[in-house]
């Protein structure tokens, strides 16, 4: 059986975009961008913020609606369809005090197929907590055998690749992935597994 180590935020679930529209640009109507333009994440410096005032936001906003996040409905659809032909394991980076939330919630709604929740203490300035490892590829290197890694995030694309891991990028306005989430489902499919 294959495995598969899948991201949480932005991959199974649309929390950037959820924050931005409920959160962001509720309380900055000035603001004039689109989440299809949000071509940097973190996005900080194209809201014009200091970087930690942007993760207060978003932490804030993940502590009151994170638990009622849905997850991305052609993500779910093909975990329905093809879940239970891999083994899938979820590897994230959150901060300390949401882990319990995220894997709750992972549990929650993809607990029939994912049964392993790791995660990456994302630092915080109020955080003194240490890491073991450094980036997601590290952390990878842990298991025997990971057949394919799914992010959004670019920096931890090239970091897994650099360590001989196989690796598909979900597509979101801040990385170079420009096909449709069901596109990057076929691709996973017919080219990755």
């Amino acid at each position: 059986m294959k495995t598969i180590v899948w991201d949480v935020d932005d991959v199974l679930n649309d929390l950037t975009r959820e924050w931005f529209e409920k959160e962001w640009l509720v309380t900055h109507p000035e603001c004039n961008i689109s989440y299809t333009q949000l071509k940097s994440n973190p996005p900080n410096e194209l809201l014009n913020i200091d970087v930690q005032d942007y993760l207060r936001s978003l932490d804030h906003y993940r502590l009151l609606y994170g638990s009622k996040l849905k997850p991305v409905d052609e993500v779910y659809s093909w975990f329905k369809r093809y879940g239970q032909m891999y083994r899938n394991i979820v590897l994230t980076s959150t901060p300390l005090f949401y882990a319990p939330y995220s894997s709750e919630w992972v549990l929650r709604n993809f607990g029939a197929w994912i049964r392993s929740f790791n995660f990456l203490p994302s630092l915080r300035e109020e955080s003194e907590i240490f890491n073991y490892d450094m980036n997601k590829a590290s952390y990878l290197k842990l298991f025997d055998k990971v057949d394919l890694f799914i992010d959004d995030n670019e920096k931890n694309i090239l970091e897994a690749r650099s360590i001989g891991i196989n690796c598909i990028t979900m597509p979101r306005p801040w990385n170079s992935d420009t096909s449709t989430i069901k596109e990057f489902l076929y691709n996973l499919i017919t080219n990755h597994l």
